[in-house]
């Protein structure tokens, strides 16, 4: 089963990753984006209650993106297999950034004026800036998040600069009737994008659960959970040279051990797994 699951991890860069999920939403008109990290693997590979159900959840997405350094070393030795960092506080910016550019690449086959706005307007996304972008229209976002108050500040920050059309806790069950399904008949080129945090396996199987609904209302679903609250400055994002040496977890270890101690040990347990080799 572990090897039906490693077969499934995406191993391209971020830019066909980008391609892949819009060809995949071309096709089917949606598309369910997980991310794995090694913390959540291990509990996989432990056999924790749930499990199965995590499992299966994650094979019913249409891509599973690679997290962190900790799951490429453990894919690497195991079984041979190079894969990327995609985490998703890097790479949920970077698709709304390509989104932005394709949009306005359409514009300028109209009209070689936009060539130049593009150059004046754009500027390239981070988790720390890309909501404060002006994407005019080409995607709207709507949000279901565990964190109340995070949820809360995100929103009440960013509504009025940025097309959240909803936002939800998930203190109760995601209201699907108060999305509008005549927002998405106004325009084929904006891109409806629900962005869901319930913590694992929650939030993997939540999105598993309520597959028609997403299938009805067109939807690209991420999980992330990092982003948000690096929005809500509930924590602080790592240099960028600490996260280019791959040591942003035990920056956010040594920053808040209270909240991330107990994570970042099961993460050395991945010394245990790289002294099994390949079988």
């Amino acid at each position: 089963m572990l090897n039906q699951l490693v077969e499934k991890i995406y191993s391209f860069d971020k830019d066909k990753a980008v391609e892949d999920i819009l060809d995949i939403y071309k096709k089917q008109w949606y598309c369910i984006v997980n991310f794995l990290y090694f913390f959540n693997l291990l509990k996989f590979l432990e056999k924790q209650i749930w499990w199965e159900k995590y499992y299966n959840a994650l094979l019913n997405s249409d891509l599973i993106l690679p997290d962190w350094i900790a799951l490429r070393l453990y894919l690497k030795r195991k079984f041979w297999k190079k894969v990327y960092n995609l985490n998703g506080t890097d790479f949920v910016p970077y698709f709304f950034d390509e989104i932005l550019k394709k949009i306005w690449r359409k514009s300028e086959e109209k009209s070689k004026n936009n060539i130049e706005k593009y150059n004046l307007r754009h500027k390239k996304i981070s988790s720390a800036n890309f909501m404060n972008q002006s994407y005019d229209n080409s995607f709207s976002v709507f949000l279901y998040w565990a964190k109340k108050e995070v949820i809360k500040k995100v929103y009440e920050k960013y509504k009025d600069r940025r097309n959240i059309m909803y936002s939800q806790d998930w203190y109760s069950n995601f209201n699907w009737d108060k999305i509008s399904l005549d927002f998405f008949r106004t325009s084929s080129d904006v891109l409806p994008i629900l962005l869901v945090w319930l913590w694992t396996p929650k939030q993997e199987i939540w999105i598993m659960n309520n597959l028609d609904k997403i299938k009805k209302y067109w939807f690209i679903v991420f999980w992330v959970w990092w982003l948000f609250d690096f929005l809500a400055w509930e924590e602080k994002r790592a240099p960028e040279i600490v996260r280019k040496l791959n040591l942003e977890r035990l920056w956010r270890m040594v920053s808040n051990p209270k909240k991330n101690f107990k994570k970042w040990l099961w993460s050395l347990k991945v010394f245990k797994y790289l002294l099994i080799w390949r079988g």
